[in-house]
């Protein structure tokens, strides 16, 4: 890298596919600020994708593993797990990038991985599928997660559509008047 130009700041990889870890990892490890985004909230899974095998058979969430925990431990390498780019404008400076990380509504500091939440969790879709999404144990970033993109069931099966839990939530902070409209 003769000039300043040629010099890479920070890069984003989007996309943790099996290209995109070893990017990442190769980038962190040469002391380039790294940045990876991918849809998918558990890369276990994603990568357990079958047609990611090796020709041995093994898949690619057993055999990228280690890399996986190297960018998980690397402070160089920050991700955004579930993230979407939603534009990418190249500008004078580089290159522009518009992100949305969705919320997991779960402080991983907290979560120990144990699947309690799991038991006690009432919330249940019309599928049968529960309200959080956990990948176990194996699971990186290693996070539960809430999906509360769906109207609230109390709030569906209501007649008169009463957004119960504002309701209550009103009520427990004392503004009657703004509960009852």
């Amino acid at each position: 890298m003769r000039t300043p130009k040629d010099r890479l700041y920070r890069v984003l990889v989007i996309g943790a596919t099996p290209a995109g870890v070893a990017a990442t990892n190769k980038l962190g490890e040469m002391g380039v600020p790294v940045t990876l985004i991918d849809a998918d909230g558990n890369l276990d899974a994603k990568l357990s994708n079958p047609e990611w095998r090796l020709a041995s058979g093994l898949t690619l969430n057993y055999a990228l593993r280690p890399g996986l925990l190297r960018i998980f431990r690397n402070p160089r390498i920050r991700t955004l797990l579930p993230a979407a780019v939603h534009s990418l404008k190249h500008t004078p400076q580089g290159f522009s990038a518009r992100v949305q990380v969705e919320p997991t509504y779960v402080d991983p500091d907290q979560c120990v991985l144990c699947g309690r939440c799991l038991d006690v969790c009432p919330a249940e879709g019309e599928d049968g599928a529960r309200a959080i999404r956990f990948g176990g144990r194996r699971a990186l970033p290693g996070r539960a997660a809430i999906d509360k993109r769906r109207q609230p069931l109390c709030q569906a099966n209501c007649p008169l559509g009463v957004n119960a839990q504002g309701y209550v939530a009103l009520t427990r902070a004392g503004r009657f008047a703004e509960a009852s409209t």
